[in-house]
């Protein structure tokens, strides 16, 4: 917290990528405000976790911490979690990818307390450079169009979810 208050530090990618991380509400959390609070009508409640309840952009982006392990249950057993999508390749669309995934399936998202995740400064990769060159490479072009067509099937396959979250109005 005293690094961020002092400027000695910034949320990951908040001075050139807002959408990537601003739906966790990074100074609700720096404030301790964990919690949602129970309504007026439900005070003998205890307090949960504070869930998000819509995206302000599906570019979000949040670092997630899934259960994977198979179902021990089933003859055939699956992944909890979803698999990144392999046509997603290079750089670009593989962490958003996976998001809408999970978002898709109805999996809700929580901001978790009293955590956080150190993302330390490293070199443009190569890829990146290939992705950010518009001009001389169609990475970021074909990405974008997979990612559409990736949104349309997952219309298809869990049309009838109900409970993902939305993006906010």
């Amino acid at each position: 917290k005293e690094c961020v208050r002092d400027k000695k530090c910034i949320v990951f990618q908040s001075d050139n990528n807002w959408e990537g991380h601003h739906t966790t509400k990074t100074q609700k959390w720096l404030k301790s405000e964990w919690y949602d609070e129970p309504s007026e009508n439900d005070k003998q409640k205890p307090r949960t976790i504070r869930q998000i309840k819509c995206f302000d952009s599906l570019r979000y982006e949040p670092y997630v911490v899934l259960p994977w392990c198979p179902t021990a249950s089933s003859s055939k057993p699956q992944p909890l979690t979803p698999y990144y999508d392999e046509r997603f390749y290079g750089y670009g669309k593989n962490k958003i990818q996976h998001i809408s995934h999970l978002r898709y399936r109805g999996v809700p998202f929580y901001v978790l307390p009293r955590s956080f995740v150190v993302h330390h400064p490293h070199p443009e990769s190569n890829v990146k450079q290939v992705w950010n060159d518009r001009k001389k490479n169609k990475l970021h072009g074909e990405m974008d169009r997979l990612y559409a067509k990736y949104i349309d099937e997952l219309e298809d396959e869990y049309s009838d979810v109900r409970g993902s979250v939305p993006e906010c109005d």
